[in-house]
């Protein structure tokens, strides 16, 4: 399961612009956003041209299920959990 990052880009950007225009705001007017999301939606980005090097990994992703279970077996899911508050799941 997969997103285009330039489609979350849009997106997000469009909503961003509609709230300020809801609110009467310039983004100049803002002092903090915050955002939510599920936190579990991959994207790796160029760090010298800000172009992503692939589509977004979303959570429903099935792919690294043998990984994991290869992760278990060898007795690493209490430290994964440990550092990243997530059971360990594709």
């Amino acid at each position: 399961m997969e997103h285009d990052p330039e489609d979350i880009w849009q997106t997000q950007l469009r909503c961003a612009r509609l709230a300020l225009k809801q609110a009467g705001m310039e983004a100049g007017d803002l002092a903090a956003v915050g955002i939510a999301n599920q936190r579990e939606t991959v994207l790796l980005w160029d760090a010298e041209t800000g172009a992503s090097l692939g589509n977004a990994i979303v959570w429903q992703c099935r792919r690294t299920a043998d990984r994991c279970e290869e992760l278990k077996r060898a007795g690493l899911e209490p430290t994964i959990e440990a550092r990243t508050g997530l059971r360990l799941d594709p």
